[in-house]
């Protein structure tokens, strides 16, 4: 992958770290909540990783979906809503799709994979 494409994927999941950051619901009992939800996806992730697929785009969508589900856990625990999941989501999916035209779907769900498996390593550290 281009390094000019790592880049920019790695700004877009920079903005939704800060953005689920700013959200404030990923920590105590909302995280304990989310934790198996990310440790099965972080499997998930690892595995999509490793394998060479083709079908690179829709796995990182798939992937991101998931993630997208877990945050939801966490939210809704944490104060009955999700609004800020969806928020943060909406804004990574425009980000995501505007380096995708300028960039090619396949190197940036390749990208995407990288970072959404970061992101995971931030939430819940290997032990």
């Amino acid at each position: 992958m281009g390094h000019e494409t790592a880049q920019a994927v790695r700004e877009c999941m920079y903005e939704f770290r800060s953005c689920i950051k700013q959200g404030d619901f990923l920590q105590g009992g909302s995280l304990q909540v989310g934790r198996g939800c990310f440790g099965n996806l972080q499997g998930r992730l690892a595995e999509s990783r490793m394998s060479d697929s083709v079908a690179a785009a829709s796995t990182a969508q798939t992937r991101t979906q998931e993630l997208q589900q877990c945050l939801m856990e966490c939210e809704i625990f944490k104060d009955d809503t999700s609004h800020v999941t969806f928020g943060c989501m909406s804004r990574l999916e425009k980000c995501r799709q505007n380096v995708e035209s300028q960039r090619g779907s396949q190197m940036v769900a390749r990208g995407h994979l990288v970072e959404l498996s970061r992101f995971l390593d931030e939430l819940v550290p290997i032990r």
